[in-house]
């Protein structure tokens, strides 16, 4: 059996093999994956990318909200550990990418180094949720772009230029302005935020880079395509349904005792247990001699 050993390594091959489905003319779909379990589901059921957002990795992994309290070395580190164990493409949120163009550079570098796909950098200054919201000048924004395709060198790491400014009041001429100013300043892909009616398709034919988009209710890869996806992302649902999932759960188990029967809880933890790799361990247990089949 070949020996596997995680993901592109360093961010190499990560960047290249998605931007390659966009060339093709895919809607790669990207679920938001909160934990490891979520990405190794994202991973075996076939999906062409995944996406840690800053709110999937506030509340699974350290207990906060988003409210722009995590550090650039919290997410990264988030994203080295599934990037270790997952081979699809990561797509990682990359805020504000922690300050100015100096740090987002370096930030650049150490997710290069954690084996990321793509970072989404987005002009919003921190302090969403907390009455402090806002974006950053064009030129501070754009810097943090160049410094980021900079930074990320020969490694194949898309960079992602992301707007709020329509989030905020603005127009999606300014969206397609700030969209457009990314791209020149190196960005792979843009994020132009919620916009209505036909904005994305806008920016998409008047920016020239694809667009990386948020996604959200029923519509299919092809209408997303037709309305100017070329990455969609579906942003906090693993995270959602975990969450709701367990509390009725728990609320079953404190008020009814019911948990689940033998037979299933069997049959779920071992199938959790191959996505794990364990089928991997086994074989790797004959393969050494610390095992031998019955």
């Amino acid at each position: 059996i070949p020996i596997e050993h995680g993901c592109y390594g360093a961010g190499m091959g990560g960047g290249a093999a998605l931007m390659a489905r966009v060339e093709a003319g895919e809607c790669v779909i990207a679920p938001d994956v909160h934990d490891l379990i979520a990405a190794q589901l994202a991973a075996d059921v076939g999906f062409g990318a995944i996406y840690l957002g800053s709110y999937a990795s506030a509340a699974s992994r350290w207990g906060l909200p988003d409210q722009s309290v995590l550090t650039m070395s919290q997410l990264i580190d988030h994203a080295r550990i599934v990037c270790d164990r997952v081979d699809t493409p990561l797509i990682l949120d990359f805020e504000d990418g922690g300050g100015n163009a100096v740090t987002c550079f370096r930030n650049v570098e150490a997710a290069v180094r954690a084996g990321v796909a793509a970072v989404q950098i987005e002009d919003d200054r921190p302090g969403k949720g907390l009455g402090a919201d806002g974006i950053a000048d064009l030129d501070e924004a754009v810097a943090k772009i160049r410094a980021a395709s900079d930074a990320r060198a020969d490694s194949g790491m898309l960079v992602i230029g992301r707007t709020g400014v329509v989030g905020i009041g603005g127009s999606v001429e300014q969206a397609i302005e700030r969209c457009a100013a990314f791209a020149d300043a190196g960005a792979d892909l843009v994020t132009p935020g919620m916009l209505p009616g036909d904005g994305i398709a806008r920016v998409a034919a008047e920016v020239g880079v694809p667009v990386a988009g948020w996604a959200f209710g029923t519509a299919t890869p092809t209408e997303l395509r037709a309305a100017g996806y070329s990455i969609a992302i579906y942003p906090m649902q693993t995270t959602i349904v975990t969450f709701e999932a367990n509390r009725r759960f728990l609320l079953g188990l404190r008020d009814e005792g019911r948990g689940l029967d033998l037979g299933e809880g069997i049959t779920l933890a071992s199938e959790m247990m191959d996505t794990n790799g364990g089928t991997r361990n086994q074989e790797l247990a004959r393969r050494y001699g610390f095992a031998c089949d019955a």
